[in-house]
């Protein structure tokens, strides 16, 4: 799971939207230690450049750039580049926004869902697929 706050930061007349926070293996962990006291979340970014002028009214569905932290066993931090990812941002019916996506990074491909609250909280979970040889299995982080 993956929790943050959605940014706009200025390149000239185009804006850069940036996704900003911490992840962990489930949402529990974010919200019993949204302070990262006990050492069990790590940070991560997602950014888009859009190609135009752009007010930062709404967010950018599209293409995003991103990486995110993980501790190893002997608590070196590595910083793991995603491949690709895509986010589709879609206004629902309570004014907010549902946003699913794809992605993939070095353990694997995944599709994303989550929400987008008034406040420009983002909430991300990624389904990571998990093949064999007989099937192929959602895992989900």
């Amino acid at each position: 799971c993956l929790r943050g706050k959605i940014s706009w930061q200025s390149a000239g007349m185009r804006k850069i939207q940036l996704i900003q926070g911490v992840w962990s293996t489930g949402l529990d962990n974010i919200l019993m230690d949204p302070d990262n006291v006990n050492g069990i979340c790590h940070e991560f970014e997602y950014q888009q450049r859009s190609g135009f002028e752009y007010d930062g009214s709404t967010p950018l569905s599209g293409r995003y750039t991103g990486w995110f932290r993980m501790k190893s066993d002997n608590d070196k931090v590595t910083e793991i580049h995603e491949n690709y990812i895509f986010l589709n941002f879609e206004k629902n019916r309570d004014g907010f926004y549902n946003v699913d996506g794809k992605g993939g990074n070095e353990f694997g491909q995944y599709t994303i869902s989550g929400t987008l609250s008034a406040d420009n909280e983002i909430t991300l979970f990624r389904h990571y697929y998990q093949e064999d040889k007989d099937n192929t299995e959602s895992i989900d982080q």
